[in-house]
């Protein structure tokens, strides 16, 4: 953990407040929705053959539906590091820095993660990332300057690199 950075738990109540609670969630699970099938639509418009997929960081799994609609014959991965999803929805228990299944996969989602990273951590973790896929990747990530500028600070957790 780098200096003065605090850990955040992926408890239920961080998903709770961040996933949930319309009042104070960053997206909607229909935000999700749109944003997995426009990815799978265009993922599927270039021609990529899928049958496997990863998520990596899914979260609550809201990117699994648009998998099962677009690929329905994919094999859908949920990596995740909070225990507490991990037990509940049965995400393989694993940082996407460290994650060597014995196949890459044809699909990747890697959506608002790697800004809980320390530094080190999120370049082992982009490295990864390209061993991981052998096809499509959708990669997204909150800047320091998305923070200052474009941030619902109200609605988006401060424990970010």
């Amino acid at each position: 953990m780098e200096k003065g950075v605090r850990p955040l738990l992926f408890d239920a109540g961080f998903y709770q407040r961040y996933y949930v609670d319309p009042r104070t969630r960053v997206a909607s699970r229909a935000d999700t929705l749109r944003l997995g099938r426009f990815i799978c639509a265009y993922t599927a418009y270039l021609g990529f053959t899928v049958k496997r997929v990863l998520d990596a960081g899914c979260g609550l799994g809201h990117l699994k539906k648009p998998v099962r609609e677009y690929f329905p014959r994919a094999r859908y991965v949920g990596l995740e590091t909070s225990d507490y999803l991990c037990r509940r929805h049965g995400w393989v228990r694993e940082g996407v820095a460290d994650y060597a299944p014995r196949q890459p996969f044809d699909l990747v989602f890697c959506h608002d993660v790697l800004q809980y990273l320390p530094d080190r951590e999120a370049s082992r973790a982009l490295v990864n990332l390209g061993r991981l896929c052998r096809g499509a990747l959708y990669f997204s990530v909150l800047t320091a300057e998305d923070w200052r500028r474009n941030a619902d600070r109200a609605r988006t957790d401060s424990g970010v690199h």
